[in-house]
């Protein structure tokens, strides 16, 4: 177990440091910002591999503090409601990997640049209007229930997963561009992204895809080694066409405008569900449910 380094207002000191865990706690920090401002010449010497500053009254200002540590690894600010713009211009030996943002309900605005960023996380943040990204190691972006996200811009070819969860006002233009740039992209999930219309995806790599609730999507082709596709509840999706011989489950339940399926190269069992399709042909149904598994 590292030593852990807390501050909160009744323990603000930070004296000879040779910690790699940094905590900056609770709710009730009322004197974070004059601690940070003092604090940044002990956490060069701390060598900080881990910070955390959730719950804390941070603010925009305080965040030069991750580009001075030369050891810092992970940065965790969950539940910081000050905090309305990040900006992170990390240099290039910055060992960051993974920075957290989640539920900082006044976060507008997130713009980082680092060449080792592996994995970030902005889940519901509601007030979340721009994510600009220059991250040439990101694999995994999370940016769940951000519904007024409408500026998002980034350049990660590296990207394995992204969770674009509830985007509601993200469209299509960008989220296209950012799937097309990733080559190694193997899930995603765009479930209620209601600006989608007409998805043609082609990921070498892509396994999971997800578009559940998209309330415009009217057209989907997906050329790619898909294994699972689940698009319930489209309401006016019309055309589905997946190319790929390993899709092993279909979820396209109360797509009810769905005339047109198409499997391509597919062979064996299918676990899927049609239910609610009511467009969609008979003999088509049929040919799905004798692919079922045996023991479904």
């Amino acid at each position: 177990m590292w030593p852990v380094l807390v501050y909160a207002d009744n323990a603000c000191s930070y004296g000879q440091c040779s910690f790699k865990r940094t905590v900056l706690a609770g709710g009730q920090c009322s004197c974070m910002l004059p601690v940070l401002a003092g604090a940044e010449k002990a956490l060069l010497k701390a060598s900080v591999e881990e910070l955390d500053v959730s719950h804390t009254r941070i603010s925009s200002t305080a965040f030069a503090l991750p580009s001075t540590s030369l050891a810092l690894r992970s940065l965790r600010a969950i539940g910081c409601n000050m905090l309305r713009d990040l900006t992170l211009q990390l240099p290039a030996d910055l060992p960051l990997h993974s920075i957290t943002a989640a539920d900082c309900r006044q976060l507008g605005a997130v713009r980082i640049t680092s060449a080792k960023l592996e994995a970030l996380n902005l889940s519901q943040c509601p007030q979340l209007q721009e994510l600009a990204l220059a991250c040439a190691q990101l694999r995994e972006l999370c940016v769940p229930q951000c519904p007024q996200l409408s500026h998002l811009s980034a350049d990660c070819p590296a990207l394995r997963r992204a969770s674009l969860y509830n985007c509601s006002a993200l469209p299509q233009a960008q989220f296209t561009r950012i799937v097309a740039q990733a080559a190694q992209l193997h899930s995603v999930d765009a479930t209620g992204c209601n600006l989608l219309h007409e998805l043609q995806l082609t990921n070498p790599d892509l396994h999971e895809l997800e578009v559940s609730g998209c309330r415009g999507l009217t057209h989907l082709q997906v050329s790619s080694p898909l294994m699972t596709l689940t698009a319930r509840n489209c309401k006016v999706l019309a055309r589905v066409r997946v190319d790929s011989g390993s899709l092993t489950s279909l979820n396209i339940s109360n797509c009810r405008e769905l005339v047109h399926l198409t499997l391509i190269g597919h062979r064996g069992t299918l676990l899927s569900n049609t239910a609610g399709c009511d467009a969609l042909p008979t003999m088509v149904v049929d040919e799905l449910a004798a692919r079922l598994p045996v023991n479904v």
